[in-house]
């Protein structure tokens, strides 16, 4: 789960107990970022998510 700093929208803390509902969760904040992370950080969005896609996937 990508997460931004200061995501106005979806803060951080809505995030909070998800893991007792997902066992694997692996959470990740995209710091000075807002709402819109891809498009605000998206060399450090497509970076983590190439490298979740590599441990998990091969």
């Amino acid at each position: 789960m990508i997460m931004a700093e200061n995501d106005a929208v979806l803060p951080p803390s809505a995030a909070d107990g998800m893991e007792k509902l997902i066992d694997d969760l692996e959470k990740y904040l995209v710091k000075d970022s807002g709402h819109w992370t891809q498009q605000e950080k998206p060399e450090e969005v497509s970076a983590k998510l190439i490298e979740w896609r590599r441990r998990r996937f091969g």
